[in-house]
Parts: structure tokens; C-alpha cells; sequence
């Protein structure tokens, strides 16, 4: 797998990966993607192997850029050619779809929840305030019966 490097660099591999990307894909995709190999290389550098072993290991960055570069043509023709989405990276260099972002199509369940705690807490608060409408009347009337009655009692006295 060593033949394509030619003892290429982390910065040569990432520049490489950033020429390949740049003007195919957004330049988001371009920054997240070359932030992330940058981070992988340096993560797996700090632990304990060797930046010729972590390239090695990650392959021909134009394949890399092939790669992601399909996998946004794939996504904007799926999302209709609004955008590209979130993506996961394997170590194998490999592109995944991130299923835990939906830019597009229903929103995820945790959002479709909430709709329906706002409902819970509008028909609670509906239901207090009907609450406060019938119950207090009734108990003001109870209080005012009362009064009249202590009134009539210490009249009587």
C-alpha cells in the first residue's frame, strides 16, 4: 500500500486531500474533512505510531477525495440538490452518512416529542385556567354564603 506515498508528509497528505476536494465539493465539506484527517493523523501520531504508519494505514488521499467527493453527489442528488449533509469517517477512510443529522425529510424523533410536550403544557394551562374560571366562582360563593350567614347569625346576637 506503500507505493502511492513516496514518503509523503501529514502536511503533503492533507494538502493533497485539500487540492482534491477544493472546488468539487463545498468548501464546508472541504474544512470539515481535512480538520478531521488532520485530527486523526495527529490523535493516532500521540498514540504512539508513526505518521509514515498512519498514512500508510489511511491510503492515497486522491482515492479519499474520490470517495467523499461521490459520496456529495450522491447526497445532493438524494436531497434533491439543496446541500450536502453530515458525515462519519471509518479508519479505513472510508465516508459514511451520519444518520444522527437529518438536514432533510421528517425532523428526527426527539423534535416530533417536544411538539408534543408544548401540546401537554397548552392543554394543562387550558385546563388550569378553566379551573380558575368554574372553581374559584364556586368557591367565592361558597365564601360569600358564608359571610352572609355570619352576618346573619351576629345580627341575630
Amino acid at each position: 500500500m506503500g507505493k502511492w506515498r513516496s514518503e509523503m508528509t501529514k502536511q503533503e497528505f492533507l494538502d493533497n486531500l485539500n487540492d482534491q476536494l477544493s472546488g468539487e465539493v463545498p468548501s464546508s465539506v472541504v474544512f470539515e474533512n481535512v480538520n478531521y484527517y488532520r485530527n486523526y493523523i495527529d490523535g493516532e501520531i500521540n498514540s504512539g505510531k508513526s505518521e509514515y504508519d498512519v498514512l500508510d494505514s489511511l491510503g492515497n488521499p486522491r482515492l479519499i477525495a474520490k470517495t467523499i467527493i461521490d459520496t456529495c453527489q450522491i447526497e445532493q442528488q438524494t436531497a434533491g440538490g439543496d446541500g450536502f449533509g453530515g458525515y462519519t469517517y471509518g479508519e479505513d477512510g472510508g465516508v459514511y452518512r451520519d444518520e444522527t443529522e437529518q438536514p432533510y425529510g421528517k425532523p428526527p424523533k426527539l423534535l416530533r416529542f417536544s411538539g408534543w410536550i408544548v401540546l401537554a403544557v397548552v392543554v394543562l394551562f387550558i385546563l388550569l385556567i378553566l379551573n380558575i374560571i368554574f372553581f374559584l366562582p364556586g368557591i367565592f360563593w361558597w365564601l360569600l354564603l358564608a359571610w352572609m350567614v355570619y352576618r346573619w347569625f351576629r345580627r341575630r346576637a
